[in-house]
């Protein structure tokens, strides 16, 4: 449930409580929620740690964080087809007051929910809700990227165009016994990925912070592996209701891991 065990963890949050003192004695506590780029949310009613609420999934993983006090759930729900409600608990916190990060994928919330499928889904905190919404579309191949967001928290999004590559070499060369060998190999590949077709204006929220990320990871096999995103070709139409697709260019962080996307 919570990434207790991955480098996405928080320990203790990206929040902190600050004190002002007046003659020695405090005058209020102002509680600051981090954020790598400003933001219209307030401290006091974050909600979900997310620049979005509304999200298109495509059955990869997924992550809601949010600030929890002790003894406080997660839950999901969705409204069947008769207009009644169904709702199990993904998560009951434990500690003390830190930010918690839950697995909020599709396949766990159809297995916690005891359905086959779903069109949409929603996650419950508090007065807080993060709505996911079902891309039943079959695609030919799906690529799932996992960055961390402005708030140093693991979300994700997917790749559903086309990814191809562009080999190159950066490898270190010298002469031995008068003849120019490779003494260190270094694939210089750059991968570029189209994210494919847009739904809604608000993704572009999430696509931005993904590209302007510092950390982000490729899912290979069911296996996370580290990436640099090299260049983007990012354009939003505020006016029109134009959804045009996202292109970037990423290269594997390690050199001697380029071989494994197929």
């Amino acid at each position: 449930t919570a990434l207790n065990k991955e480098r996405y963890h928080l320990n203790g949050g990206p929040f902190q409580t600050f004190s002002f003192l007046i003659g020695g004695k405090k005058d209020l506590d102002c509680f600051v929620i981090y954020s790598r780029l400003q933001t219209r949310k307030t401290a006091s009613a974050s909600g979900f740690l997310s620049s979005i609420s509304d999200k298109v999934t495509r059955g990869g993983a997924e992550w809601c964080s949010t600030l929890m006090e002790r003894n406080e759930k997660i839950t999901v729900q969705y409204t069947d087809g008769q207009a009644q409600v169904h709702s199990g608990t993904l998560y009951t916190h434990a500690g003390n007051r830190q930010v918690v990060s839950v697995d909020v994928s599709y396949n766990r919330v159809c297995s916690l929910l005891k359905v086959e499928s779903l069109s949409s889904y929603q996650v419950v905190h508090g007065d807080n809700t993060m709505n996911f919404r079902i891309d039943q579309t079959r695609y030919l191949e799906i690529y799932h990227f996992r960055f961390k967001n402005n708030f140093d928290c693991p979300e994700t999004v997917s790749v559903v165009g086309s990814l191809t590559l562009k080999g190159g070499d950066e490898s270190e060369t010298g002469y031995l016994y008068g003849v120019q060998r490779k003494f260190s190999v270094k694939p210089g590949d750059e991968y570029t990925a189209n994210s494919g077709i847009i739904f809604r204006q608000a993704d572009y929220k999430l696509w931005h912070d993904f590209l302007n990320a510092q950390e982000a990871d490729i899912q290979i096999d069911g296996s996370w592996y580290p990436i640099i995103i090299t260049k983007q070709n990012y354009e939003r139409d505020f006016r029109r209701n134009i959804l045009k697709a996202v292109e970037f260019s990423f290269k594997m962080a390690d050199p001697e891991q380029n071989g494994l996307i197929e």
